[in-house]
């Protein structure tokens, strides 16, 4: 690609923002001058990063054709989110300009919903002209939802691209030093717990069709009525991490500490450290447990009442069960702390050039316009 390219990238939820941010890094190491935008979750992000973007509000959507104005970009790259959204903005500006957008995709479920007006009710009214994915599987489901072959690219999620590296980063020491911390003893098992905005984005009305049949909370009880059931059989930490969209308040009641059983709600580790440092890792059905699961740690996922299709690929590929009970919990926490070594894994992920693919994919794009 020639160096003067002008590119503007933009994200506005957490997945979109680690799904991109590779690529800019990639790009902007390479010498390419990558305009980065962001609102809500991602800034948020960003800011923690020290990277270097604009903060664009809500209220300043309907004029991102300033921004077009004045970096008069070549492409555009930009992640996915619910909702009407930064990149929705940006699609709808990029076709009126005929400025080609390349989207990353960072999830395994709402495919079509992520690019559709559910205001007006105008289905792909926000389809980019290449969405890149992680796999086969998400290119198969984005075609049962009409979405055009042709657009869907499988390239890999650059996140996942230093996966490797980083389940190899943290040590023993590490380890001693977060259970320190906490102010528990050596011997002490290590659960985490990666909640989502659940009762947010699907709601709690069981009339609605959006309605998963359970919110966090109540996968959160079932894993601490499992937990309590092991008396002094082991001592045990379990870190509760909100999600961003999450006020750390909302777990405030769940905190305790009855001699074996420490409870905690953090956000102050970066969630792959936590990952890397446990010797559990629950949920429900986040991007977390399959980064765990790459990890080689031991998972569990929690979806009672499931009244929808599961949203967990690692469950949908037959790789894991969700679990419905604290019975079912508790099985299978004896079973993983009865065996801690490595977990088997199917790495059914292109993983460890995704950024490479992504780059290579804009570089054809604007070689061909």
């Amino acid at each position: 690609m020639r160096k003067n390219l002008k590119i503007i990238a933009a994200c506005q939820d957490v997945g979109g923002c680690n799904a991109i941010y590779p690529v800019v890094c990639s790009l902007r190491a390479s010498g390419y001058k990558v305009n980065l935008y962001a609102s809500s979750y991602s800034a948020k992000m960003l800011k923690k990063k020290n990277a270097g973007f604009r903060e664009i509000e809500k209220k300043d959507f309907d004029n991102v054709h300033a921004i077009f104005d004045g970096v008069r970009p070549d492409i555009v790259l930009l992640g996915t989110s619910l909702g009407f959204s930064l990149e929705d903005a940006l699609v709808e500006e990029s076709r009126k300009r005929r400025i080609k957008t390349i989207a990353v995709f960072d999830s395994w479920f709402n495919y079509s919903l992520r690019f559709t007006d559910t205001v007006n009710r105008k289905n792909l009214r926000y389809l980019p002209d290449y969405i890149c994915v992680s796999d086969d599987f998400v290119q198969a489901q984005m075609q049962k939802e009409n979405i055009p072959e042709e657009r869907i690219v499988v390239t890999g999620n650059p996140y996942f691209d230093d996966l490797g590296r980083e389940a190899k980063k943290y040590t023993r020491q590490d380890k001693s030093k977060l259970l320190a911390r906490y102010g528990v003893s050596a011997d002490t098992v290590v659960v985490s717990f990666f909640s989502q905005a659940i009762d947010k984005s699907f709601g709690t009305d069981s009339r609605s069709k959006s309605f998963l049949g359970y919110t966090q909370f109540e996968a959160l009880k079932i894993l601490l009525s499992a937990l309590k059931k092991f008396n002094n059989e082991s001592k045990i930490l379990l870190i509760i991490r909100p999600h961003p969209k999450e006020a750390i308040s909302a777990y405030a009641e769940f905190s305790q500490d009855n001699g074996y059983l420490r409870v905690a709600v953090s956000n102050r580790e970066e969630p792959r450290k936590i990952i890397a440092l446990s010797d559990i890792v629950c949920g429900m059905f986040s991007l977390m447990l399959v980064e765990a699961y790459l990890m080689k740690r031991n998972i569990l996922s929690i979806q009672p009442n499931l009244k929808v299709e599961n949203p967990l690929i690692l469950s949908r590929l037959g790789l894991i069960k969700s679990l419905e009970n604290s019975r079912e919990v508790l099985r299978k926490l004896k079973l993983f702390m009865k065996n801690k070594r490595s977990v088997k894994i199917r790495n059914f992920l292109k993983t460890g050039k995704s950024t490479r693919n992504v780059v290579d994919l804009i570089s054809g794009v604007i070689q061909n316009q």
